[in-house]
């Protein structure tokens, strides 16, 4: 009890300073919380009281401990159901006053929040009755008094200010409808917020539209009466204001000097139109259109976190674009132009920023920042899909289509960045790309040739051929282009990655064309082994890869074909474990091999071939016993 009262003695003291006061604030407070039921319900109610004397005195300061004296007595409201009627009680006590109204609108802002506060211990029931109490019934009362704050003419400057917190918090707490607000000011006060200078101001603004916008969602127990005065809220109100703040949005300066949390700002309330309004935004373009074209230019906009708040949404408009409209109508022909603009945004922002190898003491990325940016390209690659889906795989296609000419036969050198993204882009829509396609892909494989010697357009270009290998089985006149061009790739140290990649999935879809190379793929295969060209992983793709080939090797050829793979790995096996003593460095090697073989093995396909299904048995007999002298030997290695 002593710190209860301490606590309560030292808030009543006016010669201590606020420090001393918010202390003894956040001590009650966490007492309320937790141990409330060492007051009683007479306690409770005389320390309520108290509190509110304290609130009261604290009407001008400051704000901290106005805010601890707020969370105090809400968290006593949570609990205390003798306190019949909180919103009342508070509103009497401090509406009357202008100085006090603050206090009255944080108690209010907070109150939500403290609800739902877990750390609150209560019964289910008790629960669900507090709260229907303290907020579900008392949310018309409330948006009459923050009305009535608007109105008045004696209060402080900040007080829309307040009056947009209390309303934001509620609204986000569920328990404001879109009927309750939509002939109130309290709407046209989020929209207005939304031009503060003062980043809290605008972020407060932009949770307030956001949960307006949210509350406009399509139900399935919505009643026609109800769906048709959402619509009409939209349509007639809302769509226009979103139309008011693109155009803020465009002009808007901190935008324009790379304001990271107002971009954002800006990319949340357009992203939560989409999301909520996606179906409506396919069925009436007509009504939509200037709020597609906000989502666009957010797409344009340089933070990249904030833009991948959009990608949902491109998906939702793609998928609905296809369920709803046909290839004639109005609406299918304004989404595939949307749609082509969407693709030449995105390849803008697949390109490597200037800095991405800069040395991080010289301004360049940090090694976070790479991963990021990688990732954040395989995420929005994602939307390219959706794009080649809705707009078409030819004209699709087209667009990095033109920036490789542009690269390649243009007067002006473009920079390696420009046709690299073209590249990933390319890669990227190809899971929507039909092996049939003849109009693009033909003239695409026939530049590869002419492509600058740079490693990174190399890389690209190689992942571009490992991806469209379906493509090439039914184009095989480009196998044999497509495997030298990946042989060359070995070469370089930067490639050999993507060449090894590449190789497995043309080998993989393309093994008909290339089983009477085996001979030559496996000659190679043990040159860049021994040069030590690739790295182990890379070695093992290019394992599966004659594995695939080998499988479409005729007989007599396959016998002999497995045989020259399997037979030099066992015997390098079997000479590692004759040695006395096998070094760290041959214990690797021997971890190596079996890898080798074992994915050989796995990706070997020899069903109904008598011959070969004989001379594997063989070789798996001959060579089991090294596997048993390796787990024997070096079965405890951790290598």
């Amino acid at each position: 009890t002593e710190a209860w009262t301490t606590s309560d003695a030292i808030l009543g003291t006016a010669e201590l300073g606020p420090e001393a006061k918010v202390f003894a604030a956040q001590t009650l407070r966490n007492k309320i919380i937790n141990d409330f039921a060492e007051i009683g319900e007479q306690g409770a109610l005389s320390l309520r009281d108290s509190l509110v004397t304290h609130l009261r005195n604290a009407r001008r300061g400051p704000q901290p401990l106005i805010t601890q004296l707020c969370l105090s007595l809400a968290d006593l409201a949570v609990q205390l159901g003798a306190w019949t009627n909180p919103f009342a009680d508070m509103t009497s006590s401090f509406l009357s006053d202008p100085e006090s109204v603050s206090c009255l609108l944080e108690f209010l802002a907070v109150l939500p929040e403290e609800v739902l506060n877990e750390r609150i211990v209560l019964s289910s029931d008790f629960f669900r009755q507090r709260s229907n109490d303290l907020l579900t019934n008392r949310a018309g009362d409330l948006i009459q008094l923050l009305v009535q704050c608007l109105q008045q003419t004696d209060l402080r400057p900040d007080m829309h200010t307040r009056v947009l917190i209390c309303f934001t918090s509620w609204l986000k707490n569920g328990e404001i409808t879109l009927v309750m607000v939509q002939n109130t000011p309290l709407l046209g006060l989020a929209f207005a917020a939304l031009k503060a200078d003062d980043d809290s101001l605008f972020d407060t603004a932009v949770d307030a539209v956001c949960g307006i916008i949210y509350e406009t969602r399509s139900e399935s127990d919505d009643d026609p009466n109800s769906a048709q005065a959402k619509n009409t809220t939209v349509e007639q109100v809302l769509v226009p204001q979103l139309n008011g703040v693109a155009t803020q949005m465009r002009g808007d300066q901190h935008v324009a000097d790379g304001d990271e949390e107002r971009i954002r700002g800006y990319c949340r309330i357009f992203a939560e139109a989409g999301d909520t309004w996606v179906q409506r935004m396919v069925l009436n373009m007509g009504v939509f259109e200037g709020l597609v074209g906000a989502l666009v230019d957010c797409m344009r906009l340089e933070s990249l976190d904030a833009i991948a708040m959009l990608f949902d949404f491109w998906n939702n408009l793609a998928d609905r674009t296809l369920e709803y409209t046909a290839s004639c109508d109005p609406a299918r022909r304004s989404l595939v132009t949307v749609f082509e603009t969407i693709i030449d945004i995105i390849v803008i922002h697949l390109k490597y920023p200037a800095t991405y190898d800069t040395n991080v003491m010289r301004g360049g990325m940090t090694a976070k920042e790479r991963d990021e940016f990688r990732e954040f390209r395989h995420n929005i690659g994602d939307v390219l899909k959706d794009c080649v889906c809705v707009v078409g795989q030819s004209k699709a296609l087209i667009h990095p289509y033109n920036i490789i000419v542009a690269g390649i036969e243009g007067n002006v050198q473009l920079p390696w960045q420009d046709l690299e993204a073209a590249l990933f882009a390319l890669r990227a829509m190809g899971a929507e790309i039909r092996p049939d396609e003849n109009e693009m892909l033909p003239k695409i494989m026939d530049m590869f040739a002419r492509f600058p010697p740079h490693p990174k357009l190399r890389y690209a270009a190689t992942l571009v051929i490992g991806r469209y290998t379906e493509w090439t089985y039914e184009h095989p006149q480009y196998v044999q282009f497509q495997l030298n061009y990946i042989a060359e790739g070995f070469k370089m140290r930067e490639v050999a990655a993507a060449s090894a990649q590449s190789l497995k999935f043309l080998c993989q879809d393309c093994a008909r064309f290339l089983a009477e190379h085996w001979a030559d793929l496996l000659k190679f295969f043990n040159e860049v082994v021994s040069n030590n060209t690739l790295d182990e992983g890379d070695v093992i793709e290019f394992s599966e890869a004659l594995a695939h080939v080998v499988s479409a090797v005729p007989e007599p050829s396959t016998s002999s074909a497995i045989e020259s793979f399997c037979m030099p790995v066992g015997q390098e096996l079997g000479a590692l474990l004759q040695k006395p003593d096998v070094a760290d460095g041959d214990k690797q090697r021997v971890s190596l091999l079996l890898d080798r073989l074992g994915v050989f093995l796995r990706f070997l396909f020899v069903e109904n071939n008598e011959p070969a299904e004989i001379l594997l048995a063989r070789i798996i007999n001959e060579l089991w016993p090294l596997v048993n002298v390796t787990l024997q030997r070096l079965g405890s290695n951790t290598l």
